[in-house]
C-alpha cells in the first residue's frame, strides 16, 4: 500500500498518448496488455500468479502463470487459492450492508451502542464513532501495523488493548489506515446477528455467489491441496504463512482466480449477479461512495472497503499478507475489472492495474515513465543486517549494566534484551530479533532480521534513580511506546 500513490499519480499523469483510442479493437488493447504483463512477470521474477479480465461487461481472459510452489513446480490453475489480505474489507463491508437489510444494524449508529467496552485512548473518539468510521479509516488511531506480528491476541483482547494505542491527530481529521478498527466492525456484525464472520461471509457472499473454493480461516488455507507457497520480493525466498485469523473481517479470506472473478462480476453488475441481488442500487453506490479524502491532490478517496479514484471512476483495492499480493479494480459504467492474485511480495499487481487502466480505459499503449525500472528496483532480495555489533564505551556498558531482562507494553506484548558476550546484547521481540547497536546519549538501535525482512527499531533508555526503568521504543506507524521492565 506504501507505493500505492505513486502508482496512481504515474498513470493519472500519462494522458492519452500516441493512436486515438477509439481505433483500438478490445483485442489490440488485450494484447498490448499481455505483453506488458509477461515483461513485468519477466522483470519481477514472479512464480505465480492469476488474473482475470472483463471488459463491457463481458469476461475476456482468465488466465494462471507460473507456479503455485516452485520446489515442486506444481503450477498455478484456475482453483488455486491465494491470500487476498485486504480485499477482505470489502465483504466485511458487504456484510455491513445486508444486516442493515435486516434491521439489525444502523451505518450512524454508535460503536458503543454495540459494544459499550469500547475504548481508545482518545475518548471522545470512542465515545462518538459511528459504525460507519470503523470502515472509512478516520477514527484518528494510528495504523500499529507491527501489532499484528507481535502477541497473537484473540479478537475479544484486541478489544480490550486497543485504549492503548496511540491516535495521530484527532478523530476524523485524516485518512489513517487501520486494520483493527475492521477487527471492530467484524465484533459488531457478529454480536448483532448472533453469528459468527465466518459464517456470515459464508452463508451471504459464498454461498450465493457460488465461491466454492473460498475460506477465512488460515488452516483452511494450509490444508488445501492446491494452495500457494509465498515468496520474496525477488521470487526466491519462501515466506512462512502468518495466522491472521484474529485479524479475520479486515484480511484473512483466502480465494481463487475462479471464485474472486465472481466477486468482481458482482460489482460490474452493481449488485446483481446471475438474476440474485446481493446489493440493491442504494447499497451498492453507499459501498462506493467517496467518504474520507485520502489523496487529495489525485482525487483518491475512501468508501467502504474500498478506494475510489474520482478522476477515472476507477474503484480499487489492493491486499497484502506475508508474501503475497494481490488487487482488484473496476470502472462499472464501462464495465471494466481486472483482479490479479500473486504469491510474491511484489508491487506487479499495482502496476498492471496502472497499466490496465491506461490501456482499457485511456487507450494508452504507451510504457509508463519510470514505472517499469521502479518495480525492477523494489523486486530484490530482503536486505541482512549486520549481527556483531559491540558497545566498548566502558561508561555507556557501565550505565546499562542492568539492561537485560523483559519490557512489557500493555498492547504491544513483551520484548527481551539479553547479553551475547560482554560487548554484545541482542533484542527480541516475537520473531523479530537482532543485534543492538549504541548511538549517543541513551539512543540505540535493535538491527532486527525478520522474515519480512530488515527492521531497524530506534529505542531510548529510561532511568529513574539510576536504575533502568523502562525503553522508550519508536516502532514503525506508532507514536513512541513505552515498555517497562518487569
Amino acid at each position: 500500500m506504501r507505493h500505492l500513490l505513486f502508482f496512481i499519480l504515474l498513470f493519472q499523469s500519462i494522458g492519452i498518448l500516441g493512436q486515438s483510442k477509439d481505433s483500438f479493437t478490445v483485442q489490440d488493447k488485450l494484447n498490448r496488455f499481455l505483453e506488458i504483463t509477461d515483461t513485468l512477470r519477466e522483470k519481477t521474477n514472479n512464480p505465480g500468479m492469476a488474473m482475470a479480465i472483463f471488459y463491457d461487461h463481458h469476461l475476456i481472459l482468465k488466465r494462471t502463470y507460473g507456479l503455485r510452489n516452485k520446489k515442486e513446480q506444481w503450477p498455478v490453475d484456475n482453483k488455486t487459492l491465494f491470500q487476498i489480505g485486504s480485499l477482505t474489507k470489502a465483504f466485511t463491508g458487504v456484510i455491513g450492508f445486508k444486516l442493515e437489510e435486516q434491521g439489525k444494524i444502523d451505518w450512524d449508529e454508535k460503536v458503543v451502542h454495540y459494544l459499550p467496552h469500547f475504548e481508545l485512548q482518545d475518548r471522545y473518539a470512542a465515545q462518538n464513532a459511528r459504525f460507519q468510521d470503523l470502515f472509512t479509516h478516520k477514527i484518528g488511531v494510528d495504523k500499529h501495523y507491527y501489532w499484528m506480528y507481535g502477541p497473537h491476541l484473540q479478537r475479544d483482547e484486541i478489544l480490550k488493548k486497543l485504549k492503548y494505542l496511540s491516535f495521530k491527530g484527532s478523530f476524523r481529521e485524516n485518512f489513517l489506515y487501520n486494520n483493527q478498527m475492521y477487527v471492530v466492525a467484524g465484533l459488531v456484525e457478529e454480536k448483532v446477528s448472533g453469528k459468527s464472520w465466518d459464517q456470515l461471509i459464508k452463508e451471504n457472499i459464498f454461498e450465493p455467489l457460488d465461491m466454492k473454493n473460498s475460506y477465512t480461516h488460515m488452516s483452511e488455507f494450509e490444508s488445501c491441496q492446491n494452495n500457494t507457497v509465498s515468496y520474496s520480493p525477488d521470487g526466491n525466498e519462501i515466506i512462512p504463512n502468518v495466522n491472521i485469523d484474529n485479524y479475520n473481517s479486515a484480511g484473512s479470506i483466502t480465494s481463487t482466480i475462479d471464485d474472486m472473478s465472481q466477486w468482481l462480476q458482482l460489482f460490474l453488475n452493481r449488485g446483481v449477479i446471475d438474476k440474485k441481488t446481493i446489493l440493491n442500487e442504494d447499497q451498492f453506490q453507499r459501498s462506493i461512495m467517496p467518504l474520507t479524502v485520502r489523496y487529495p491532490d489525485e482525487e483518491v478517496f475512501y468508501g467502504i472497503g474500498w478506494e475510489i479514484n474520482t478522476k477515472k471512476r476507477l474503484i480499487f483495492h489492493s491486499g497484502s499478507t506475508a508474501g503475497q499480493r494481490s488487487i482488484l479494480c473496476f470502472n462499472p459504467e464501462k464495465g471494466f475489472g481486472l483482479v490479479v492474485l500473486t504469491n510474491q511480495q511484489s508491487n506487479l499487481p499495482n502496476a498492471l492495474m496502472n497499466y490496465a487502466a491506461n490501456i482499457f480505459l485511456e487507450g494508452s499503449f504507451e510504457r509508463i515513465d519510470g514505472l517499469d525500472k521502479f518495480i525492477e528496483d523494489t523486486t530484490k532480495p530482503f536486505d541482512k543486517v549486520k549481527e556483531d555489533y559491540e558497545i566498548k564505551d566502558n561508561a555507556v556498558l557501565k550505565k546499562i549494566k542492568n539492561i537485560e531482562g523483559t519490557y512489557r507494553h500493555p498492547a504491544y506484548g513483551d520484548l527481551t534484551i539479553s547479553r551475547q558476550s560482554d560487548y554484545n546484547f541482542n533484542l527480541k521481540y516475537y520473531d523479530f530479533f537482532g543485534a543492538i547497536e549504541y548511538k549517543k546519549a541513551d539512543e540505540f538501535t535493535a538491527h532486527l532480521n525478520f522474515f519480512l525482512g530488515a527492521q531497524n527499531l530506534d529505542f531510548t533508555v529510561n532511568f529513574a534513580n539510576k536504575k533502568i526503568k523502562s525503553l522508550t521504543v519508536y516502532m514503525p506507524n506508532s507514536q513512541p511506546l513505552e515498555f517497562v521492565k518487569n
